[in-house]
């Protein structure tokens, strides 16, 4: 398959920098067949991907999807035995170690379009650094679409980069799903010609109208501090 080789860093609007190439990870947690430094581009994939992750060994990285190298020094992703999962006992895990991304990615194209959901908490690190959540129509680190949700502000937003250039499209609040200082939140992403909606909990939250729908690879997002996900589910419509 073709690879998009492009090497381009932009600017997360909360000031810490996406990720780019180049990065390591440790052994317990990667494998270099497991990383990507772009992302392989691939044929529509017509039906449902969920990854539950409780059949993946805690410490690796699950299977089915590819991850991008973030910048060095920036942080890794890894399955953690979480008893409070969604689906027990696993869940994967963004562990920081500074101010990157991480991008998770399917390795198939959902069409132009999808449902996405995910069960997404704030993890480890500095929640009022972390926002998280899915990633689509990702074309190359300078062009894609994002849907996150900004934890210490209690904000959910959605947001796209052209050409490394970040705007954020729609921003609402969301309420909490459940007691405690870190519940999960259900977040979902609907795309349907060119309309993008987003609804957090049940609720909806954001919605964006395009001339073109977003079309790429969907996967998770999150910079800042730490995250766990849980239950991404990928439905071409």
């Amino acid at each position: 398959m073709p690879l998009l080789t492009r090497r381009v860093e932009v600017a997360c609007a909360i000031g810490l920098a996406l990720g780019g190439c180049g990065g390591r990870s440790p052994s317990n947690a990667t494998s270099p067949s497991t990383l990507e430094t772009s992302a392989p581009t691939t044929a529509p994939e017509k039906r449902e991907r969920i990854y539950r992750f409780d059949t993946d060994k805690a410490g690796r990285l699950p299977a089915g999807l590819s991850f991008l190298q973030p910048p060095p020094g920036s942080g890794f992703w890894k399955i953690e035995a979480v008893p409070i999962a969604q689906s027990v006992p696993n869940a994967l895990a963004w562990n920081p170690q500074g101010n990157g991304e991480g991008r998770a990615l399917a390795l198939d194209l959902p069409g132009p379009s999808f449902h996405l959901s995910v069960q997404v908490r704030a993890g480890s690190g500095d929640a009022a650094q972390t926002q998280a959540g899915l990633l689509f129509g990702y074309q190359d680190s300078a062009n894609h679409w994002g849907a996150v949700l900004d934890f210490a502000a209690a904000r959910s937003l959605l947001y796209r980069v052209e050409n490394g250039v970040r705007t954020n499209v729609a921003e609402a609040v969301f309420h909490p799903a459940g007691e405690g200082g870190a519940p999960w939140h259900h977040l979902e992403v609907d795309c349907r010609a060119g309309a993008v909606q987003c609804r957090v909990n049940g609720s909806s939250s954001t919605s964006a109208q395009e001339t073109r729908a977003p079309e790429g690879r969907a996967g998770l997002v999150v910079c800042g501090g730490g995250a766990l996900f849980d239950d991404l589910t990928i439905t071409p419509r």
